[in-house]
């Protein structure tokens, strides 16, 4: 379900329900930020196989889930009952969490991509810069739980100490910033 695009029927409550939303056969990215980010996953997914091996291409995909990110933790909490004039409820709505996003979205990347130091210091930026942008605490320690696994991973799998301390620094850093924006305890 998302905002129509086809064009409306019916009358009445039907015209309206019509007005407002549309059901159409296949996801889109316009209707649900989730598909665009599984979309951008595969392809990074396939960018980071060995056959492949075009990092650059899984760069930019991070950047655009990035983007897809941000909008989901700058948003302020989605009242989930919407309700008419007269107090009848009318729609439940259940909405899209960061973690489900972030943790579908990222999990590719962790799972093929840390053995490469250019890439999994480019996700804890990107992780970095949402850091500034969180406005709940759920998505703050989603957050610090995808920079911990994404620090975790590549600690096994990387063998270059230079960019280990890099990654390290990093992590460190969103960590403090997130703790002190939200007075979050430690792992």
């Amino acid at each position: 379900v998302g905002a129509a695009e086809a064009p409306r029927s019916g009358t009445g409550a039907r015209g309206t329900v019509d007005a407002w939303f549309g059901v159409a056969p296949q996801r889109s990215a316009s209707r649900d930020v989730g598909f665009g980010v599984r979309q951008l996953s595969e392809i990074a997914a396939r960018a980071l196989s060995p056959v492949i091996n075009d990092p650059y291409t899984a760069l930019a995909c991070l950047d655009w889930m990035t983007d897809a990110f941000s909008l989901v933790v700058r948003r302020q909490p989605i009242a989930a009952l919407r309700s008419a004039s007269d107090g009848t409820l009318r729609l439940m709505e259940t909405p899209a969490s960061f973690r489900t996003i972030s943790e579908a979205g990222l999990e590719p990347i962790i799972a093929y991509g840390l053995d490469s130091a250019m890439v999994a210091l480019y996700t804890i930026r990107c992780l970095t810069r949402l850091g500034g942008l969180v406005v709940r605490p759920q998505d703050a320690a989603t957050l610090k739980h995808l920079v911990g696994r994404v620090l975790s991973q590549a600690q096994v799998r990387l063998r270059d100490a230079h960019s280990l301390a890099e990654l390290l620094a990093l992590t460190q850093n969103i960590n403090e910033h997130l703790d002190q924006k939200f007075s979050l305890a430690p792992p």
